[in-house]
């Protein structure tokens, strides 16, 4: 067995996929507990993590209708995750985070996702403070 089949194997097993999903999911609770929103429990809920998303930026729920854009030929393809990229965006300006290094880690996620992932849970595990106001906390 090669190295790269048993990385494989190791990533793609239950356990590690149910790890990488609480680990994931633990950091959507932190974040919603610093931004002060509500619920913060639904992090644990894979489609209602959309929703603290889009409370801890101040949108309505509403906006995962977005996702929508996405069965639209071509348009949507192109459409859809430059909205999602102006949101994630706007998720690092409520944290405080530089704009040219949110930036930065969008365009460097688009080609290696993981890099979202590692950010994502260095601003819900850091110092970093919610800056922002949203009409859904507590």
């Amino acid at each position: 067995m090669s190295t790269l089949s048993g990385l494989q194997e190791l990533t793609q097993s239950p356990i590690m996929l149910f790890a990488i999903y609480l680990l994931q999911a633990f950091g959507f609770y932190r974040l919603a507990q610093k931004a002060g929103v509500k619920n913060e429990w639904i992090a644990f809920i894979p489609i209602l993590q959309f929703i603290l998303f889009f409370h801890i930026i101040d949108r309505s729920a509403w906006h995962i209708l977005i996702v929508l854009l996405f069965a639209i030929p071509v348009i949507g393809w192109l459409a859809a995750p430059m909205i999602f990229a102006y949101f994630q965006y706007e998720f690092y300006q409520r944290f405080g985070v530089e704009p040219l290094l949110g930036v930065v880690v969008i365009l460097v996620g688009v080609f290696v996702p993981i890099v979202s992932s590692v950010f994502f849970l260095f601003i819900a595990f850091s110092e970093l403070l919610y800056q922002g106001v949203n009409r859904y906390g507590n």
